[in-house]
């Protein structure tokens, strides 16, 4: 059905806008069609609005993917940078850790070249690590009822830490008088006197009773007996006094040896007596030129040889440094002076 094109210009240039965008209905869409057919300059401006609509359109969808390109740009940059600034936290960190803030360092890893106690709490020391590329970076101390404790730490030796350097508080004034000092678990010094590591810990593996194999075991290890006589087995006797740790020797030995193995022997067995508290009788069974044989020696012996209650060497710390010195005994492989 043609309908008739009586409609003026205006009220059809009104409907462009709607008939571009799909929103009018067949009727007004046959009119807006049938007066562009006979009118040139509706046509016309018609054509020119659609094609400004689409150049809209393509302006609106190049403006979206250049806002979508930025938009991912900029999350790229914020990952990176992300990135980045986690790397240089990590690197920020491990340098400063590493450089300049450092971690504990223990008794084990340092070497005092001097700890003295002046006018009963004045304590002064003078401390380097043992590994060249270690310095000390920090010391710190605490005390409670006379035991100081010295806090260290480390970092690797670089331009902020020179190897060896004398960094923090060299002198501390103890508030009462200085009974001990201590670095983690050593004991550096007792009433007077300098304890040396090896004493330290061996001191620290006193235990109550030859029962526990355990603690017999680090005894033994402390004490080097393995390295220094062999491996050998653990024979105790615990059901009657005197209680008794007797060990079995793998390797034999030689008569040229002997006597003074079993001195070795007899060395140990003095300062086993002293640190394990309910041990009554320590011996060593071993062979030599294939004939069985036995070290024995008893708590009686022990304090003969001490010159005082062996029992009381184990619970003073100074008494058994004595001891051991005593004894020869110094806890590296045949560190053992067999000329007594």
């Amino acid at each position: 059905m043609k309908i008739k094109n009586k409609f003026p210009c205006e009220l059809i240039r009104d409907l462009f806008p709607s008939y571009i965008d799909g929103l009018t209905s067949e009727i007004t869409n046959q009119v807006v069609e049938e007066h562009i057919q006979d009118c040139s300059s509706c046509k016309h401006i018609l054509v020119k609005m659609k094609e400004d609509v689409a150049e809209a359109i393509n302006l609106d969808e190049k403006q979206e993917i250049d806002f979508l390109k930025k938009m991912r740009q900029n999350i790229y940059k914020m990952v990176a940078s992300s990135i980045f600034l986690v790397i240089l936290l990590i690197v920020g960190i491990y340098i400063s850790k590493t450089y300049l803030i450092g971690k504990p360092i223990y008794g084990d890893a340092v070497e005092f070249k001097r700890l003295e106690v002046k006018n009963t709490n004045l304590l002064g020391i003078d401390v380097v690590s043992k590994d060249d590329s270690i310095a000390i970076s920090s010391i710190e101390y605490t005390e409670e009822e006379g035991v100081v404790r010295i806090h260290l730490k480390c970092v690797k030796a670089s331009l902020f830490f020179k190897e060896g350097a004398t960094v923090g508080k060299p002198f501390y004034i103890a508030k009462e008088e200085i009974k001990r000092v201590y670095i983690g678990d050593r004991i550096l010094w007792e009433r007077g006197e300098s304890i040396t590591e090896f004493v330290s810990k061996v001191y620290n593996t006193r235990h109550l009773y030859v029962g526990d194999m355990s603690a017999n075991g680090e005894t033994a290890r402390v004490l080097n007996i393995g390295s220094v006589l062999g491996g050998g087995k653990n024979e105790l006797q615990t059901t009657k006094e005197p209680y008794g740790w007797n060990i079995i020797l793998e390797e034999e030995i030689s008569i040229s040896e002997k006597k003074a193995k079993e001195r070795i022997m007899k060395s140990y067995c003095y300062i086993i007596l002293a640190i394990v508290d309910n041990l009554g009788e320590m011996s060593f069974e071993y062979v030599a030129n294939q004939e069985n044989c036995k070290v024995i020696v008893t708590k009686e012996d022990a304090t003969k040889f001490a010159g005082m209650d062996i029992k009381e060497c184990g619970t003073d710390i100074l008494l058994l440094q004595k001891l051991i010195e005593k004894a020869k005994i110094y806890g590296r492989l045949y560190a053992v002076q067999l000329d007594y």
